[in-house]
């Protein structure tokens, strides 16, 4: 759970730091706006357990999905694997999570990942549209409104 005084190094949504534009140093993400929780999610959502030389590390293993087909089997474990790693350590209480699948080519999925504004660790309902290609093992942001609706 995030609480008011946390702070933690803000990625962008393609995973990049994110410089300051005051002082051209290392952006922190706070519980303003959702920064914190969004970052951690996007960092969590796109890391593999050797991408960190940390011990602790959360991470999806996404990679394990690389060059397989899109088949329900598959969306389903991958979506077990996204929601495993939203919630561990109690990030995000599992009855305030959703996770939509859309098929939107042969090898591409739509993946929207909604939490509740009822969570304690945000502050307002918050959405992630992303897009997953198994072929590529690559995530791409969808700024795209209406997807999942």
């Amino acid at each position: 759970m995030i609480k008011d005084n946390d702070k933690d190094i803000y990625m962008t949504e393609d995973g990049d730091l994110y410089l300051s534009r005051s002082n051209e140093d290392i952006h922190l993400a706070t519980k303003y706006k959702n920064e914190i929780i969004e970052s951690i999610i996007r960092r969590r959502i796109m890391s593999n357990d050797n991408d960190w030389r940390v011990n602790s590390v959360i991470a999806s293993n996404i990679d394990i999905f690389k060059g397989m087909p899109r088949q329900n089997e598959i969306i389903a474990e991958l979506k077990k694997a996204l929601f495993t790693t939203i919630t561990e350590n109690f990030l995000v209480d599992p009855s305030n999570l959703q996770i939509n699948v859309l098929g939107l080519k042969e090898n591409i999925i739509g993946i929207g990942i909604v939490i509740d504004g009822k969570d304690q660790s945000v502050d307002d309902t918050i959405t992630f549209k992303i897009m997953y290609d198994f072929r590529e093992n690559k995530f791409t942001p969808l700024d795209v409104l209406g997807v999942f609706n």
